[in-house]
């Protein structure tokens, strides 16, 4: 992928859309669309606050990789901000990894600064970094929960 994540395949590409149903209808083929309350989120860092996670997410059920789409919901978020800057196309690629936030010091020592992080599940966790100099995208560091690998 990119820095310390480069030895990782890229397992997920994701997309903000502005309404998923949309999205879903013109990318066509099948989705899973887990619900994924706030709630489900713990220890969230996004750049350097807090934040509450309102987001609905459609995941396709071809790959690899795997697409993922997400609408944001309210507040700010990386997701937001994409649309609110116009931004269209791969929003990120995603790498799965033992554990997510254990690579967060090393991406920021290497010159990609974490921008949202935290845990959700049994043991899942999530760090996106900004690589958008480097590739026009963010880079996600994914581990999935126990039991749940979609």
């Amino acid at each position: 992928m990119i820095g310390p994540l480069a030895a990782y395949p890229v397992t997920q590409l994701g997309f903000v859309v502005p309404d998923l149903d949309e999205a879903m209808s013109a990318f066509g083929g099948t989705w899973q669309r887990p619900e994924i309350p706030p709630d489900a989120f713990q220890d969230i860092v996004y750049r350097g606050g807090t934040a509450v996670l309102d987001h609905l997410v459609a995941l396709s059920d071809g790959g690899p990789p795997q697409l993922e789409l997400i609408q944001p919901g309210g507040g700010s978020n990386i997701w937001q901000e994409w649309l609110d800057d116009g931004r269209t196309g791969i929003h990120h690629a995603a790498v799965e990894v033992p554990s997510a936030l254990a690579v967060v010091d090393e991406m920021v020592r290497s010159g990609y600064p974490s921008v949202l992080s935290g845990r959700f599940g049994r043991g899942g966790e999530f760090a996106y970094f900004d690589a958008l100099s480097a590739c026009g995208m963010y880079v996600e560091a994914l581990t999935f929960p126990v039991n749940w690998h979609p």
